[in-house]
């Protein structure tokens, strides 16, 4: 299939601010730092993080809309006149599908991550494409759903897009997806199953695991979480199978991403999100978008992006520890010391809650009063300095140092 691609501007909203990279797994400041208006009637239906760019196509839709983190640049391409197409990455390439069930001759394309541009296109004869791709060094693998129900795996050459090997998954499944953990995939093929690949040989290795109501399957070593269409998730072992922890998360499940060091879990219904975290198989967090929630997908920054039903993309930044704090001086007083500062430029996006002084020689204690300590049982003709250091919910802060003063005897 070829596809004529045309770039149209959207809305955008508040500025463009490109974060810096926080820890994974982390919360996040839920006041929006930028929304794009997608012009869509509905939430977006996958995502995807590539290099500097975020993918997110269109539910039922025909677009695929495209937005640089570095700049806050953001486009819409026309994906043709197919509908529902879904997006995959291996975080370099980046590839789009259709799915709707009981059309022939779908296609799988390769897709610029710039400009969306078409470079490459099969047609594997799948009348279903599953949601969620699998990849190793050189290829893509995705699940390939015929008419009658039954599920074929593909492994597909990421450079030629020609179909290297195929296997089949058998009749009765989902086949919403597959994922690779290693030398293996996860795929699902039976009802409320998943089950596991040879690389190697492509073939079944007889190991299945549990995944109740299946929709989403994603490896994030040296565990896989399955989805469940009404929010459930089930973490495994990535080698043997055996259940590391189940959640119940609050939301009716509609789309789910690898992403950030956990997995993204949203609800269309219900408007909720939550991560659940892949090493233990519980949930992080979990938060009230407030509108029907679609694709999303944390970025190579760190930064959240939620596409939701009102039409629109919104960027969240991570929470962080604060920056360092600021102006740090001393004064010696006898046997004593004050010490000054201003606060950090940045809180992280959690308010500061303490400040942790400390002499940076011999003994000595400092109490905190706002914006500076008083230091006291500090020796007599010694040299210090002393360093400053901003707490809030997610840390402590780099810390800064004072000038260097010596505490003397007397007023």
């Amino acid at each position: 299939m070829v596809l004529t691609t045309a770039l149209v501007a959207v809305g955008i909203v508040a500025a463009f601010q490109s974060p810096a990279t926080a820890a994974p797994l982390s919360n996040f400041n839920w006041s929006a730092n930028q929304s794009i208006s997608t012009g869509w009637p509905a939430a977006g239906s996958a995502a995807a993080s590539v290099g500097d760019s975020i993918l997110m196509t269109q539910d039922w839709g025909t677009q695929l809309l495209i937005v640089n983190t570095v700049t806050g640049a953001h486009s819409v391409t026309n994906l043709g006149s197919y509908m529902h197409p879904d997006v995959y990455s291996d975080g370099t390439q980046a590839f789009v599908s259709a799915q709707i069930p009981g059309v022939s001759g779908l296609s799988l394309e390769e897709v610029s991550p710039v400009d969306g541009t078409v470079l490459n296109s099969v047609s594997p004869g799948c009348p279903w494409i599953g949601r969620h791709a699998g990849f190793t060094s050189t290829a893509i693998l995705i699940t390939c759903v015929d008419s009658a129900g039954a599920a074929t795996l593909l492994e597909i050459s990421k450079a030629s897009l020609a179909v290297q090997r195929s296997l089949p998954l058998g009749a009765g499944g989902t086949g919403f997806g597959v994922t690779v953990a290693g030398g293996y995939a996860w795929a699902s093929g039976a009802q409320n199953a998943a089950v596991q690949v040879d690389l190697t040989s492509f073939q079944l290795t007889g190991l299945t695991a549990s995944c109740p109501g299946l929709t989403g399957i994603y490896a994030v070593l040296p565990s896989v979480v399955c989805v469940g269409v009404d929010g459930p998730t089930t973490t495994f072992d990535s080698m043997s199978g055996a259940v590391i922890g189940t959640a119940a998360t609050p939301i009716q499940a509609y789309m789910s991403s690898a992403s950030g060091g956990g997995v993204l879990v949203s609800g269309h219904n219900d408007g909720n999100l939550a991560m659940v975290d892949p090493s233990t198989g519980g949930l992080v967090w979990s938060h009230a978008m407030g509108s029907g929630v679609g694709a999303a997908v944390i970025d190579s920054r760190g930064s959240l992006w939620v596409s939701t039903n009102d039409g629109y993309l919104r960027q969240f930044l991570q929470l962080q520890v604060p920056s360092a704090p600021t102006s740090v001086t001393a004064a010696a007083g006898s046997g004593s010391a004050t010490v000054y500062w201003a606060p950090p430029a940045s809180d992280g996006g959690s308010p500061i809650t303490s400040y942790v002084v400390s002499p940076t020689a011999g003994t000595g204690t400092c109490t905190v009063s706002g914006l500076s300590a008083s230091c006291s049982g500090l020796s007599i003709g010694t040299a210090y300095t002393f360093t400053v250091a901003a707490v809030n919910a997610v840390g402590t802060s780099p810390a800064s140092r004072s000038n260097s003063i010596v505490v003397r005897v007397g007023a």
